[in-house]
C-alpha cells in the first residue's frame, strides 16, 4: 500500500485483490493459534521472512520500473515495499524497528535484492528471472547474516556527541548527549525494558519449548 500510494498508480493492489486479505487473515489465525516461540518456529519464520523479502523487493522494483521510474528510485521503492510493513509491525507491537541497525543485516538484504532486480530487468528485460534471483539472494544473504551476526558499522556505545547550538553568546559549557546503547529490534515490555535472552529462555522452559 505504501508503494502504490507513492507511485500514484490508482487504488493499492491490497485493496482491490481479495487474495491479499485471504492470505493475511489465514496467516493471522495460524499465528494466533500456534505458539511460535519455539526455536523451530523461529527458524522457520526467519526463512519465510527472507523469502518474502526477496519477492516484495523484486515486486516493488519491477512495478516502479514499468511505470517509468529511474532505476535509483525504483530500488528505493523496492526496499520500501520489502521492509515498510515490518517497520509498521514493529512499531505496533512496541518494538524498535529492526532496520534501524544494531542487529544482523535486514534492510541491506532488501537493497541487494532490489538492486539485482533493477540490474537484471534493465539489462536483460527478464523480470521473472530477476524475481527468482532476488528471492535466492535475499534468502541466502539474510540467513547467513543472521547466523554470523553480520552488522553494519555502528557508533561506539560511549561516544559523546556535542549538541548543536544556534547561538553561542559568551562562554558556555559544552553539552553532550551519550548514546544509551539501545538495541534495535529487541522486544520490549510494557515498561519499555528490553527482554533479554535469559528471560526468553525462561519463558520457553515454562512452556516446555526449550530443546
Amino acid at each position: 500500500m505504501i508503494r502504490d500510494i507513492l507511485l500514484n498508480s490508482g487504488l493499492p493492489v491490497a485493496l482491490t485483490d481479495g487474495g491479499y486479505w485471504v492470505g493475511a487473515i489465514v496467516s493471522s489465525i495460524l499465528a494466533y493459534s500456534i505458539d511460535l516461540s519455539a526455536r523451530w518456529a523461529t527458524r522457520t519464520m526467519l526463512i519465510i521472512d527472507f523469502i518474502g523479502m526477496g519477492a516484495w523487493a523484486a515486486t516493488g522494483t519491477i512495478k516502479s520500473l514499468n511505470l517509468g521510474l529511474h532505476w535509483l528510485p525504483a530500488i528505493a521503492l523496492g526496499v520500501t515495499t520489502a521492509v515498510g510493513g515490518g517497520v509498521i509491525r514493529d512499531i505496533m507491537v512496541n518494538r524498535i524497528p529492526a532496520i534501524f541497525g544494531g542487529n544482523s543485516l535486514y534492510a541491506t538484504v532488501a537493497f541487494v535484492g532490489a538492486a539485482e532486480t533493477a540490474l537484471v530487468t534493465g539489462l536483460f528485460h527478464r523480470p521473472n528471472l530477476a524475481m527468482g534471483l532476488s528471492i535466492l539472494l535475499c534468502l541466502v544473504l539474510g540467513v547467513l547474516s543472521h547466523m554470523k551476526n553480520w552488522q553494519l558499522p555502528t557508533t561506539p556505545a560511549e561516544l559523546r556527541v556535542p549538541r548543536p547550538r544556534l547561538f553561542n553568546f559568551g562562554k558556555q559549557e559544552d553539552r553532550t548527549v551519550a548514546n544509551e546503547g539501545w538495541s534495535p529490534g529487541e522486544p520490549l515490555t510494557e515498561q519499555l525494558e528490553v527482554i533479554n535472552a535469559e528471560q526468553l529462555e525462561e519463558y520457553r522452559r515454562s512452556k516446555g519449548l526449550s530443546e
